[in-house]
């Protein structure tokens, strides 16, 4: 991992600009501060790859979803500083539930990620309930 700043080249988005974006997802949100940076959407996979989380066990209920989603959440925090990495509780169209990670780009969309294997979700059968960043 040493030496992982370089790999990425970074863009920087104040509140107004990640709210925006997350409000135009989801009606319940909260927003932590007032800039964050991020990448564009072809290094957002590039960012994960430094997620512990690859390294841990799924265990139902003992480390499941939302364990997985506060692991990078936090992972790349602490490795990128303030990165525009937050979680998302979603219901799915069937009626599950999960958490997942979401990124903000610099064009302000949202690309959401799922944080047990680092990739990009595609599919999205889902509407987020709550986001937290």
């Amino acid at each position: 991992m040493l030496g992982f700043e370089e790999k990425l080249s970074w863009h920087y988005l104040s509140h107004r600009a990640v709210e925006r974006a997350i409000s135009s997802q989801c009606d319940n949100y909260f927003i932590c501060d007032f800039e964050y940076k991020t990448v564009d959407y072809l290094s957002i996979q590039s960012l994960f790859e430094d997620n512990v989380g690859r390294f841990i066990r799924y265990r139902k209920d003992i480390y499941d979803c939302d364990d997985f989603a506060l692991t990078a959440s936090m992972t790349l925090r602490i490795l990128y500083g303030n990165v525009a990495v937050g979680m998302a509780a979603i219901r799915f169209d069937n009626g599950g539930a999960h958490m997942l990670n979401f990124v903000v780009t610099p064009s302000g969309d949202i690309v959401y990620v799922e944080p047990q294997t680092n990739k990009l979700v595609l599919d999205e059968n889902f509407k987020p309930y709550f986001m937290f960043i």
